[in-house]
């Protein structure tokens, strides 16, 4: 290959191999034949990459092909990879019984080759986390991960969305609690958001199909990184005081037309008001600030439904067991609301339900104005992360699947 490039006056100097071996077993003359090969920036031997890496740059991690490699120095890279954040993917054969320890190494290992008994694989391969047929192995294999990255997408989104509404829960519990005019919800109606509205709307969202695009996406590294948490937590905060700003108003406004107070200013300078003879009335409010907080969480869920797509690009009523658990959970709380302030007299005016009932679209543009953000950052990473993945060492090339780095 560098022949033909260097006929065509192309650069040529560069690495395309790292050597695991200390000490190389070819002779010098052949050595210096190969040097072209053998260029020596990249540290030689698994000891010296190790240093260059915690002392020079990562740079050996971008080579793709290694020599005079054997199987201890390539579960010695494998640990390296590791260390540094990699996930490694070990492919082996029913032939090479000398990778067993790499395949017990790596994080996932693939076993390709004929079983001599039906449904035994050899001794050798009981590392591996999945043994496949030589024919059609590879393409079973493909399915497998696609299937592994849709389910690991929509893990992602089940706990973003879990962390979210549990938060906001407790933010809301917080805040009611320090402005002392209306109770915070009891024990029992957070249990009830926790342990059943929450894990309803989280787990409905694991079926969700996939958005087509989920082998293009390259995953982050396998280390702890804390960069994107500021961000994230602005994108809380402006969901949550979304949902947690009108769960109180309407809170507020219906405790006051409990207490038959002329304005809700009232009961915020009356503070001081023994609310344990309203009772009935503070039930009530409760339970209508509940419901609208049920019906909140559940259009929030929508835009966590997809990571990538926003709702007029994927629908989310595509996702049949989402719908039927968002269903379930405002019917049931509709349910719930009906039949405990049947008999309730001083009910809140219509005009503050409709308020109340159009506000979920502000929760939605809201969402999506948030979603929108994040997800161009999110493809902004992913060019980089592209870019860095496609990177041959020595070449730098300006151009990335028709766009400029500038672009990056």
């Amino acid at each position: 290959m560098k022949s033909i490039a260097q006929r065509l006056n192309m650069e040529t100097d560069w690495n395309t191999c790292i050597v695991l071996n200390d000490q190389s077993p070819l002779p010098m003359q052949q050595q210096s034949t190969q040097a072209h090969d053998y260029y020596q920036p990249l540290p030689r031997g698994i000891s010296a990459i190790r240093s260059h890496l915690e002392n020079v740059d990562h740079l050996p991690l971008l080579v793709r092909l290694f020599a005079e490699s054997s199987p201890k120095s390539v579960l010695e890279m494998t640990r390296i990879f590791q260390e540094n954040g990699d996930v490694v993917c070990c492919v082996t054969h029913s032939h090479n019984t000398l990778s067993s320890m790499m395949m017990a190494q790596s994080n996932c290992a693939v076993h390709l080759g004929s079983q001599p008994l039906p449904g035994h694989a050899p001794v050798f391969a009981l590392p591996c986390s999945i043994v496949l047929d030589p024919v059609g192995g590879i393409q079973a294999f493909y399915a497998i991960m696609m299937l592994c990255r849709r389910f690991g997408f929509n893990t992602q989104q089940c706990y973003a969305l879990s962390i979210q509404l549990s938060l906001t829960l407790a933010l809301l519990n917080f805040i009611l609690e320090v402005l002392t005019v209306c109770p915070p919800f009891p024990i029992l109606q957070q249990l009830w958001l926790l342990l059943v509205i929450i894990p309803i709307l989280c787990l409905s969202m694991m079926p969700t199909r996939s958005s087509g695009q989920d082998d293009k996406f390259l995953p982050t590294k396998n280390i702890l990184d804390l960069s994107s948490a500021p961000r994230f937590g602005v994108y809380f905060f402006l969901r949550a005081a979304s949902v947690i700003g009108m769960t109180i108003a309407i809170y507020l406004i219906a405790l006051s037309h409990s207490l038959e107070l002329s304005t809700t200013a009232d009961l915020i300078t009356h503070n001081h008001l023994n609310l344990d003879g309203f009772k009935d009335g503070i039930e009530y409010s409760r339970n209508v600030a509940l419901f609208f907080l049920v019906v909140y969480f559940t259009t929030q869920s929508m835009s966590f439904l997809h990571r990538t797509q926003s709702l007029y690009q994927n629908s989310p009523f595509q996702a049949s067991v989402w719908v039927l658990a968002a269903t379930a959970c405002c019917f049931g709380q509709g349910m719930f609301l009906f039949a405990s302030t049947s008999s309730h007299n001083r009910k809140l005016p219509n005009k503050w339900w409709a308020v109340a009932s159009s506000w979920v679209f502000v929760v939605v543009i809201l969402d999506e104005l948030i979603k929108l953000h994040d997800v161009s950052l999110f493809h902004k990473q992913q060019r980089k992360a592209k870019f860095v993945f496609d990177t041959k060492l020595g070449m730098h090339s300006p151009v990335i699947g028709g766009q400029y780095i500038d672009e990056i």
